[in-house]
């Protein structure tokens, strides 16, 4: 403020070049400064120090509940308690032009002015109010026109402020409303900073929570915009797909994806039931091919449906979807399986048919046993293949269960190294077992009690050499005419491409099973 008052000092050559000067100054320190309750309390001290008022201030247009009223903002020459006790002024004859911003009121005599002391209950200064003979009140508006407020000067003494303090006062207040106008604009930037700051912060937080739940997610996720293109995918989805968000951002996914079909030939966007879920067709659900970025083909299954704003208007599609590879081999397997089963079973019983029309014995019991022990040994067969899966047998397995169904354990071993025989294997082996074995039961090795039945087998050269070897019996001779059990044997060596190489001697039967693995 010295320095204003310098430069009035330097140059009196005119009141109208002194005024300019004073509000040019006054200017530059009004738009140096941007917080408004500093910037209003120097244009008060300014004022007051250019036009020689006692005591000024700027009262703030704000409307209460008892109508309009000027509040006091900034205040300079005097204490605020010279204020605070008195009620803030209201539209009075006085007031008025510079409330409503008509005019500017500059008085000699304010006491002698006819619209002085016309309004209840004072009627004039109150009681114990700084004494004011002259007066100079300038309106502060802003851009828009508005009134902000209003500059208010006094003085003890009459006759203190003259036309130059006047267009002095003015042009501060017109300078004033413009940093005024600033600052409220800096005001409202600074909160809409801190608001948006704030509103960031949550975003982030809330943005982290969602990646970490979608991340964390096994599901892929990809969420389209209005256009169709990419414009997020989870941590999931770029595993499925072999690219990374960045590669596919502003794509279309089609294109990226889904843009062709196992044979080779193209997808066409319109026949993609994905794209037609947008705009309209919520949770459309289906089975695709997609194409990895490797160039390899995988079946997904997906969920797609339309997203909305505010307004219930499209403004994208999210897509759900999961690699199905894994259950298309367990759906083919399980077709494999069933067909393999009703295969089996068809068989089963042509050879169930089979033995019931060949299997002879005059007395029906030995009718019923023989025909159930077979029957029995397919049926051993069939859950030894369940067991594993209808994918192999054991050839452990098969020897063991046929074996100890129908010769006492104590009289019974079996030893070799692992081997797995194909599925059609295991049957006729299996029911050529039970017949060598029965035969032991009825008249062989197993029919005495020192008798012994060992069942070794030996692996090289892609064949089996199985030997079973009965020893300690009563000794049989070769049969001299050829049973069904003979001729079923020689059924189940063709069956196995087997050769079967048997011989009789005191201690007992041995046969040779060679087959290949």
């Amino acid at each position: 403020m010295s320095s204003v008052i310098s430069l009035l000092d330097a140059d009196s050559s005119s009141d109208e070049l002194r005024a300019v000067r004073a509000i040019n100054q006054t200017a530059g320190l009004i738009a140096a400064n941007l917080e408004l309750d500093a910037l209003v309390q120097t244009v008060v001290d300014i004022a007051v120090e250019l036009t020689g008022a006692q005591f000024g201030a700027f009262f703030y247009n704000v409307i209460g509940e008892d109508g309009e009223a000027l509040n006091l903002y900034s205040l300079s020459g005097a204490e605020r308690s010279a204020f605070s006790s008195y009620p803030h002024p209201r539209a009075t004859p006085v007031f008025e032009p510079t409330f409503k911003g008509t005019s500017v009121v500059r008085s000699d005599d304010i006491t002698a002015d006819p619209r002085y002391g016309q309004w209840a209950p004072h009627y004039g200064m109150p009681s114990g109010h700084l004494s004011v003979r002259s007066y100079l009140a300038v309106p502060v508006k802003s851009r828009s026109g508005d009134v902000i407020g209003g500059l208010f000067f006094g003085h003890g003494e009459p006759g203190r402020f003259s036309d130059w303090h006047e267009r002095v006062a003015a042009g501060i207040s017109q300078h004033a409303a413009v940093g005024i106008d600033n600052a409220q604009l800096y005001e409202r930037a600074k909160a809409e900073i801190v608001r948006r700051e704030s509103t960031e912060v949550r975003l982030r937080d809330t943005q982290r929570r969602l990646s970490a739940v979608l991340d964390n997610a096994s599901v892929s996720i990809f969420l389209m915009n209005e256009m169709q293109h990419c414009i997020y995918m989870n941590l999931a989805a770029e595993r499925l797909t072999g690219f990374t968000l960045a590669e596919v951002l502003g794509r279309p996914l089609h294109d990226v994806i889904h843009h062709t079909r196992p044979d080779g030939s193209p997808f066409p966007l319109h026949e993609c039931a994905i794209d037609r879920a947008f705009p309209e067709n919520a949770n459309t659900q289906g089975e695709e091919v997609f194409v990895h970025k490797s160039g390899r083909f995988y079946p997904v299954a997906f969920t797609a449906s339309p997203v909305h704003d505010e307004e219930a208007k499209v403004v994208g599609t999210i897509i759900e979807v999961r690699d199905i590879t894994d259950e298309k081999k367990v759906e083919e397997a399980r077709e494999l399986l069933m067909r393999e089963v009703d295969h089996r079973a068809r068989n089963v019983m042509a050879v169930v048919q089979s033995l019931v029309r060949l299997t002879k014995a005059d007395d029906l019991q030995v009718y019923k046993t023989v025909l159930s022990g077979r029957i029995s040994a397919i049926a051993r067969a069939h859950t030894s293949l369940a067991n594993r899966h209808w994918e192999d047998g054991c050839l452990r397995d098969v020897v063991q269960d046929e074996l100890t169904a129908m010769c006492p354990r104590e009289q019974i071993s079996y030893e070799g190294p692992p081997v797995y025989l194909a599925p059609t294997q295991v049957q006729p082996l299996s029911m050529l077992v039970h017949e060598l074995a029965t035969n032991a039961n009825k008249y062989g090795a197993c029919s005495h009690p020192a008798g012994r039945v060992s069942v070794t087998w030996t692996l090289g050269g892609g064949q089996v050499h199985l030997i079973w070897r009965e020893t300690g019996g009563a000794g049989l001779a070769q049969p001299q005419r050829e049973g069904f059990g003979t001729l079923l044997i020689a059924s189940l060596a063709e069956q196995l491409k087997a050769e079967v190489t048997k011989s009789w001697n005191q201690s007992g039967l041995t046969c040779e099973v060679v087959f290949p693995v």
